[in-house]
Parts: structure tokens; C-alpha cells; sequence
């Protein structure tokens, strides 16, 4: 998924896990735009399937894991950037607009806590963003992928 867009960030938060005494700090965050062609092939078949129920207005509200979507980011605001570094996809929620307004979607992406990243966030939360998603998604040598006809073929 190595993709550029423009998203507000919706939604910061952190967590933490004590895993026998060594804890384990996440940052989690959403990302709100338009759903549109070009997030649903970055995201796959199923979200072509549901942008497509959402715009004929089929569908009201989708939710998809994106659990699989393992990308390294950077994140700008006018000069202020960070990077991200590995983030894993969450979930995507996406729903239909009123009327003849757009299919909208949150993409909610977690990470390591880093203070670098979660100082930008806070900074511009509920402002507007351009992400830089790189995959870091590896294929292994000898796996079998899916071909566009429904075969399958050795990488």
C-alpha cells in the first residue's frame, strides 16, 4: 500500500500492556477523508465490494479489519513532519454520505508510543494531514498469490 493522501486526524489514544513486567506502550490513531477509488485498492477486493454498496446507497456503514495492512508512515502538516515509523492497520470504518455527498472512511493505524509522534499528534489533531504510506507487507519466496483470474501462481 504505498500510497499519498490528505486525511484529518480524527482520533488519538493510548494504551498500555504490562506483559510480566515489561510494559508495552501503543499509539493508536484515526484518519478521516472521502472512500474513494484509490483507498479502496489500496485496502483490497472487499472494500471495492463495499465502496461500491456505500455510493449506490446499498449499505450505510461498513466496518473492515485492515489487520493485514502493515505499513511504515510519515506524517506532514504544513514544515511540521514526523515519521511514523511501523504502523499496523486497525480497522477501516467507512459510511455513506447524505444526499450526494461522498462515502467517507476512518483508517485507525497503531504503533509503538514515541514521544516525537505523539507530540505531533496531539499538536494537530482535528486538523488536516498528507500521509506517506510505504508497505512493509514482505512476500515470502515460494508462497502461492492469487492471480487477477482466480488462479493461483508460485511467487
Amino acid at each position: 500500500m504505498d500510497i499519498e493522501l490528505s486525511a484529518s486526524i480524527a482520533k488519538v489514544a493510548l494504551s498500555t500492556k504490562d506483559l510480566a513486567g515489561l510494559v508495552i506502550r501503543k499509539c493508536k490513531m484515526a484518519f478521516d477523508r472521502e472512500f474513494d477509488d484509490t483507498i479502496a485498492a489500496a485496502i483490497g477486493s472487499g472494500a471495492k465490494k463495499a465502496l461500491a454498496g456505500l455510493r449506490a446507497h446499498d449499505l450505510e456503514k461498513v466496518v473492515m479489519g485492515i489487520d493485514g495492512v502493515n505499513v511504515s508512515a510519515r506524517l506532514r502538516c504544513g514544515e511540521d513532519t514526523v515519521s511514523v515509523g511501523a504502523c499496523r492497520g486497525d480497522k477501516a470504518t467507512c459510511k455513506a454520505g447524505e444526499d450526494d455527498d461522498p462515502p467517507t472512511i476512518r483508517l485507525t493505524f497503531e504503533t509503538v508510543y514515541n514521544d516525537d509522534v505523539w507530540s505531533f499528534l496531539g499538536r494537530n489533531c482535528g486538523g488536516y494531514v498528507e500521509l506517506e504510506f510505504k508497505d512493509t507487507q514482505l512476500t515470502l519466496s515460494g508462497t502461492v498469490t492469487k492471480m487477477g483470474d482466480g488462479g493461483l501462481r508460485p511467487v
